[in-house]
């Protein structure tokens, strides 16, 4: 009998909240309210009911990981290029309208995507966003906090050379998000439509959910060395990237993983011919 996995939670707390004060309320706004208040008027809990909102009118992506060592490869593989990362989620998000602090509006292309991870208690809620001037903005759900950064190309370089531990922290976090948008992209027989079998989601009915599984092309074949040792598998380390440029003509707009490495630690890297289909 094929054992049942479990799945971290994702906005299960905001769910809890929300159904705990609606039925006094039966009204969005006012049940905020009370939240705010109740919470010592921080704006925590604001943010964490604005994502709940999102997902709420269906906007979130549930991605469900097959194998919990694909969360380790995706934070554990280089973002080779920032301005790519910019550029590919300019090009692959949903646009809509939003307003700068100083009230003027701007244009932004938008993410939602929930993490679900195998035997782990809690999951990862992202809301990623790049606005019209090339920033980009990262909204963390996780463990019942709300981390929010927002960088340039040049303070991500910054963010990921840091010392600091928090900051290095965080970064994994950048990597968790991004690297999975682009591995979804490069890898789209791995994306399986539907819940895995014997989940059930409480909430979240409206949402889109899939399975991600793990492609052979970034796992390394066991084999045995000269002496006779098991070459166990591991992740190939590589990179994605995301071929905008005119240069690529018949791969334009797609995203490949470059391998760098080997198991037996040959390196060798994926080379793209312009003519390439």
């Amino acid at each position: 009998m094929e054992k049942r996995i479990k799945y971290s939670k994702c906005l299960e707390t905001e769910y809890g909240l929300y159904r705990k004060v609606y039925p006094y309320y039966k009204d969005w706004d006012k049940v905020v309210e009370h939240l705010w208040k109740a919470n010592g008027k921080t704006d925590l809990v604001v943010r964490q009911m604005n994502l709940l909102k999102k997902d709420m009118d269906g906007r979130f992506l549930h991605i469900f990981l097959k194998d919990r060592a694909l969360k380790d490869f995706l934070i554990n593989t280089k973002i080779n290029d920032y301005q790519e990362v910019i550029s590919f989620i300019a090009d692959n998000g949903d646009y809509v309208e939003g307003t700068k602090p100083d009230g003027t509006k701007i244009v932004m292309a938008e993410y939602f995507i929930c993490i679900h991870i195998p035997e782990e208690e809690s999951g990862y809620t992202f809301a990623i966003y790049v606005d019209e001037t090339g920033c980009i903005r990262l909204e963390l759900l996780h463990d019942g906090l709300v981390i929010t950064m927002k960088k340039d190309k040049d303070q991500l370089l910054e963010f990921e050379n840091s010392t600091d531990p928090a900051d290095q922290e965080d970064y994994r976090s950048w990597k968790l998000i991004v690297n999975l948008i682009f591995y979804m992209k490069a890898f789209p027989e791995c994306v399986i439509d539907g819940l895995p079998k014997g989940v059930r989601l409480d909430c979240s009915f409206k949402n889109k959910k899939i399975q991600l599984s793990t492609s052979p092309k970034i796992v390394s074949k066991t084999e045995v060395s000269s002496d006779g040792r098991i070459v166990t598998p591991h992740f190939r380390s590589g990179h994605f990237r995301y071929l905008r440029s005119d240069f690529f003509k018949n791969k334009q707009g797609q995203t490949i993983f470059i391998e760098s490495c080997f198991v037996k630690g040959s390196n060798a890297k994926t080379v793209l011919n312009k003519e390439a289909s």
